[in-house]
Parts: C-alpha cells; sequence; structure tokens
C-alpha cells in the first residue's frame, strides 16, 4: 500500500528546496545571535568583546521539514574564572527535534496512537530521523 511519503505522488519540489534551505537558515540565525552576544564578528578586534569563538559541533536536528545534520558555533564567554559555554536561544542544549515535531507526535498520542504508529504517521515528516519509544515516552510525559 502507497503512503503519503512521495511514493505515490511523486517528489514534492518545493519542500526538497526548502528543505536544502533549512540548513543554511538554522545556521545564520546562530551566527549572528552569537555575534550578537561576543559583541564582535569573526576575526574581529574589539575592546569589549565578550568571549572568543571555539569552533563548530554537528548536531542533528528534526524540523518540520525532516532531519538535517547542521554545525553549531561554539564559544566561550566571560574571562578568566567567569568562563562558561555559549547556548544558543534557537536550538537549545541536547535539543534533537523542533517544537513542531514534538506538537504533531503529541497530537498523535492523544488521538489513541501507540508508539509503532506515531512512527509510521510521522515518518513523512520525520524523513528516517529517529523516533525511539523512550523519546515519544518522554515527550508524552511532559503533558
Amino acid at each position: 500500500m502507497f503512503g503519503f511519503d512521495g511514493r505515490f505522488f511523486g517528489p514534492d519540489q518545493l519542500t526538497e528546496a526548502l528543505r536544502g534551505k533549512v540548513r543554511e537558515m538554522i545556521l545564520t540565525l546562530a551566527e549572528a545571535e552569537l555575534a550578537e552576544v561576543l559583541a564582535a564578528q569573526p576575526y574581529e578586534r574589539k575592546g569589549e568583546r565578550c568571549g572568543y569563538r571555539n569552533g563548530k559541533r554537528e548536531r542533528w536536528v528534526s524540523t518540520g521539514l525532516g532531519a538535517t545534520v547542521i554545525e553549531l558555533p561554539r564559544a566561550r564567554l566571560g574571562q578568566g574564572e567567569q568562563e562558561k559555554e555559549w547556548q544558543s536561544r534557537f536550538i537549545e542544549r541536547y535539543q534533537r527535534r523542533a517544537r513542531s515535531v514534538d506538537s504533531a507526535l503529541l497530537g498523535c498520542y492523544l488521538s489513541g496512537a501507540n508508539g509503532r504508529r506515531i512512527r509510521g504517521a510521522l515518518s513523512p515528516l520525520l524523513r528516517g530521523a529517529p523516533l525511539s519509544k523512550s523519546a515519544i515516552s518522554r515527550i508524552v510525559g511532559r503533558l
């Protein structure tokens, strides 16, 4: 039986184009946020600088357009003993799914679906991103 994951209707060109831009948009938001917090652009020397960039880390994030791998910038804020790691407001620490994905999961659960049916119903949205039964339990537990 054909599902709604693109096998029956064919690939959706608009969704594929948008999915390619998701990574760029997340990176642009994170870079702008970090530049604002540090009060300096990359390689810029300023006296009022609040910290230093510290490379990037790779993360998987499931959005409403599918899973994507992003390289989230890292930074150290402060000086000396007061130093701490910067955390983005857009992508929280350990966040693997957008809130829209969690909302869709809760909607399926509240309509009476079990874990296997939820994974099946959300497979077009997740596009191969992992969704374990313990992740479903944690999200439902927050309800």
